[in-house]
């Protein structure tokens, strides 16, 4: 009796398994991925993140339809070798990246690699200097802007609503990376005193 139940519940498993399977394997259109990403900004200080104070109204509507990766954690508290993690699933011991300015090395993969292979328009955005091409994180994307001087993430804002005007006729892998909670953090008189 016993057995049978077991062979059963093994059955049904296999079962689920291949209707999902199948259902993963179908041949809707791949969906378009915007990864936003920001230099130390601090997940509990956000609205969206249960923080009390409303910091981040525009992230939170944003997030409300979005995959939100709240048990992230970085292997490493350093922007290259952080995303040469992220984007080669390698940690920092097996890619080697351990300081910034360092290259991903050519043999690891990259994310939008992958992704440009799987038919993938790719573009990035960025504002910090240590994600620069010379180390590699240019790597599978179609067009790559960065925009390390003077006010960055205006300009990486900008340059992405300007790419976002085009078709997405295919699906579209879009990295936009901010720097304006690194420090020496001087906020806009406007927000300065906000949360004081």
């Amino acid at each position: 009796m016993q057995l049978t139940r077991r062979r059963g519940l093994a059955r049904a498993a296999l079962a689920l398994a291949l209707l999902l399977g199948a259902a993963a394997c179908s041949p809707a259109e791949p969906p378009h991925i915007v990864l936003f990403t920001a230099d130390t900004l601090r997940a509990d200080h956000l609205s969206q993140a249960g923080y009390a104070r409303d910091t981040s109204p525009r992230l939170a509507a944003f997030a409300a339809g979005a995959w939100d990766f709240r048990g992230a954690i970085t292997v490493i508290p350093k922007t290259a070798p952080a995303f040469a993690t992220l984007f080669t699933g390698h940690h920092p011991q097996e890619h080697g990246v351990r300081a910034n300015f360092t290259p991903v090395p050519d043999a690891l993969p990259m994310l939008a690699e992958r992704l440009a292979g799987a038919g993938y328009r790719t573009a990035a955005f960025v504002s910090n200097p240590a994600l620069r091409r010379e180390n590699g994180f240019d790597r599978g994307f179609d067009r790559f802007a960065l925009f390390a001087e003077g006010d960055g993430t205006a300009r990486v804002a900008r340059a992405f609503l300007a790419f976002a005007e085009e078709p997405w006729e295919r699906p579209t892998f879009v990295w936009i990376h901010t720097i304006d909670p690194h420090g020496p953090y001087e906020p806009p008189d406007r927000y300065a005193a906000l949360f004081r």
